[in-house]
């Protein structure tokens, strides 16, 4: 059973009732930082880099009103927003037979710094959603669901510890979640599946031959320490490497898989790491 609690409500009323923008900030700390502020506090504003009040006041100031103005239009009206997301993401859960997922799930709108991620809060490992990441196109919260739950099923099908443990693990494990959205929801660019530039999508490709051996050479590396995965560049190990170069590798390496092997990528939800390499 996924356990959804809608944080975002709460931002929703602070937005709605700001009467004019110089308002904006006030209203922000009133209606939505003060009714969550612990749990903010944990789940994203410290793990995120915003270690005080002050810094989470200074985002949203420079931030503006204005820049929320498409993440409320998409949501629209709360009630159909929540049944649109939950219907969502059971329907990718029968898609994958009876898998009976636990977990938690708090949808927050964030502050402008990553989109949907895992985290461990009050002992057990919580699922949070950022919803100004959909900016205008509330749909892409198809690509973050579908991703995320193939996350769900496979560490629950394998028991194995997908983040944390090791490169060739990670690579794979977001390789079939990004490829896992594109047969879900088909149309888009890999860029947008991968979250990242297409100039990222471009030079991977462009050296591909370098790339790939890196990741043979450093498969059982700690993949936290790699720098493959970080939204800011921690090595460069080729000149003129971008960040998440992981998650462009695991999605090439595994559509290349799919595709020799005739599989999809729920069949392959459980599928080791290994196999690939």
């Amino acid at each position: 059973m996924i356990n959804w609690y809608w944080i975002y409500r709460d931002f929703v009323n602070a937005y709605d009732s700001c009467p004019k923008e110089d308002k904006w900030l006030k209203h922000y700390e009133e209606f939505y930082l003060k009714p969550n502020n612990i749990l903010l506090q944990n789940i994203h504003f410290k793990p995120r880099g915003f270690d005080s009040l002050k810094d989470v006041l200074s985002r949203i100031n420079e931030q503006g009103f204005a820049c929320f103005e498409g993440v409320r239009n998409s949501i629209g009206d709360i009630k159909d927003f929540e049944c649109m997301i939950q219907n969502t993401a059971n329907d990718i859960l029968k898609r994958f037979g009876n898998n009976l997922i636990d977990t938690d799930v708090y949808v927050i709108v964030g502050l402008d710094c990553t989109n949907i991620y895992s985290i461990m809060y009050n002992g057990k490992n919580v699922t949070v959603i950022c919803l100004e990441s959909v900016k205008n196109d509330v749909k892409v919260l198809n690509l973050l669901l579908s991703h995320e739950i193939h996350h769900w099923v496979r560490e629950r099908n394998t028991g194995a510890v997908l983040f944390g443990n090791c490169v060739g693990e990670r690579a794979v494990t977001e390789g079939l979640a990004i490829n896992c959205s594109e047969f879900l929801f088909p149309g888009y660019e890999i860029s947008d599946y991968c979250y990242v530039p297409e100039s990222s999508v471009n030079w991977v490709k462009e050296h591909w031959k370098e790339v790939d051996q890196i990741f043979l050479n450093r498969a059982n590396d700690s993949d936290i320490s790699s720098g493959f995965f970080t939204r800011n560049k921690t090595t460069n190990l080729i000149k003129g490497m971008p960040s998440r170069i992981g998650y462009v590798y695991g999605s090439l390496k595994v559509s290349d898989y799919i595709e020799r092997r005739g599989r999809n990528p729920i069949e392959l939800v459980g599928i080791s790491w290994s196999e690939f390499f």
